[in-house]
């Protein structure tokens, strides 16, 4: 082999090892352990630019199978939101689809959400539709930037570009916990320039499984904030995929 074939193949190997190392700690992280299922109360605390504020209470229920995951979220509270809610279903290797009800509409119906809408806020938050989503390895290319120590904790810094034209945020930067496989922080950007940031406030260990139990978001475009809060969850309580459902996501009982 010749001195510059050598120097070349020398000069590449870290690219490509650092490519393979952040695809496959973002599968880690994308496919970590989270319980078969579980069922979370949630408070979302949202103010805005003005200093405004707005509190929400739901539940969410999640559920992991070999085909896919789903989730039934529903709303709790205030009052005119009660019943309110959005059911996703993320079927391997098939696009992730998603229904949202509206209690108080005329039309008591559920309506399917089209790809367009998956990067507008939920109900007046900072979160998005696409936000509510599982991530599959596979719709992103991932790299890792660098390692950085964030509040004391060792992180990898890995960007993400989605593999789809239609996804909502061009790319993502995480800071990521290669021991507890959690996203600790989260840039997302549109058009070039960061839209929001996320970051994880307050990490415990329930059940065996990492979670974060509260978490917020910061949008630069609009100036607000939305904290969510998880008051309880359990796991592991034997759901069963028929709860995911059109009647379960329409019922008037919560």
């Amino acid at each position: 082999m010749n001195s510059i074939l050598s120097v070349l193949l020398i000069l590449a190997l870290p690219v490509v090892v650092v490519a393979q190392d952040a695809q496959g700690l973002m599968d880690k992280v994308n496919n970590r352990y989270v319980g078969d299922d579980a069922l979370s109360e949630v408070t979302l605390e949202y103010t805005s630019k003005s200093g405004s504020s707005k509190e929400y209470q739901l539940r969410i229920w999640n559920i992991e199978e070999s085909a896919g995951n789903k989730t039934l979220l529903k709303y709790t509270a205030p009052n005119f939101m009660r019943g309110s809610g959005v059911l996703v279903h993320g079927e391997d290797k098939q696009e992730t689809l998603q229904w949202l009800y509206l209690s108080q509409a005329a039309k008591k119906e559920a309506r399917k959400i089209s790809s367009s809408e998956r990067g507008r806020p939920l109900f007046g938050t900072d979160i998005f539709y696409v936000d509510i989503e599982a991530k599959a390895t596979e719709d992103f290319t991932y790299q890792q930037l660098r390692d950085e120590v964030l509040d004391g904790i060792a992180t990898a810094v890995v960007q993400a570009v989605p593999n789809k034209s239609d996804y909502p945020y061009e790319r993502t930067i995480s800071w990521v916990d290669p021991e507890r496989l959690l996203e600790l922080k989260v840039e997302y950007y549109q058009d070039g320039k960061l839209l929001k940031t996320l970051t994880a406030e307050q990490t415990e260990q329930i059940e065996g499984v990492w979670t974060v139990t509260r978490s917020k978001v910061v949008s630069v475009k609009q100036g607000s904030s939305t904290v969510m809060n998880i008051d309880k969850i359990d796991y592991n309580l034997g759901l069963q995929v028929d709860q995911f459902s059109f009647k379960a996501l329409t019922a008037r009982e919560i």
